[in-house]
């Protein structure tokens, strides 16, 4: 299967590749031509063409204003993986500069690639460090983006797991004192220590 966009692929038209051949075919190719030669292109080399500007009728994967092609190929494909889910945020952040202000990943993924646009010229060899630079996300989007997720957790969630925690500890310490002297020995305590520990205030640690 052939695909054809613009030349000079920076964000979407790196991210968008990669996950064609990740996802879609393994074996596709990708042709990089000026924006006027593309409807050309599709017709002469039998290639899909995606991510022109405006939405122009001649593009079969045609994206919204503020979305990504790499959106719209998730959808068209039923790609529902969740990793792929979490770079495809990053996508849509890093292609709005505005975005990718307020998202510390998005922001280092524009930069990464506006950097690679201005050191590597020719777009066939930039695909290629585009794929290096997708597999890395995925590999964090897979692994380290669900931790970091959960340690964001809202401040409700956060206190309802102290609240928890902390009435748990106070029933943990409650217990030993209605123990009989007998059962303290089991467990290697004296009824005087079973007892002082169930008079600690549950906030204390």
């Amino acid at each position: 299967m052939r695909w054809v966009t613009r030349q000079r692929p920076k964000v979407d038209r790196l991210a968008s590749p990669w996950l064609i051949k990740r996802f879609v075919d393994p074996q596709a190719e990708f042709l990089f031509v000026p924006v006027q030669e593309m409807r050309q292109a599709a017709i002469r080399r039998g290639a899909i063409p995606f991510d022109l500007p405006d939405g122009r009728p001649e593009v079969e994967l045609v994206h919204p204003p503020g979305g990504t092609s790499f959106d719209v190929i998730r959808a068209q494909f039923d790609i529902s993986d969740p990793a792929v889910a979490r770079v495809a945020a990053l996508v849509r952040a890093a292609g709005n500069d505005n975005l990718a202000r307020r998202n510390p990943q998005a922001g280092g993924l524009r930069a990464i690639s506006l950097g690679l646009a201005k050191s590597v010229k020719d777009d066939n060899e930039r695909l290629t460090c585009g794929m290096v630079i997708y597999d890395a996300l995925y590999q964090w989007a897979q692994k380290l983006a669900p931790e970091e997720e959960a340690a964001s957790l809202p401040l409700l969630s956060r206190a309802g797991w102290a609240l928890s925690s902390w009435v748990s500890r106070q029933w943990d310490r409650r217990g030993p004192g209605d123990l009989s002297a007998h059962l303290c020995r089991d467990i290697g305590l004296t009824c005087d220590e079973a007892q002082r520990g169930s008079e600690t205030p549950w906030w204390r640690p």
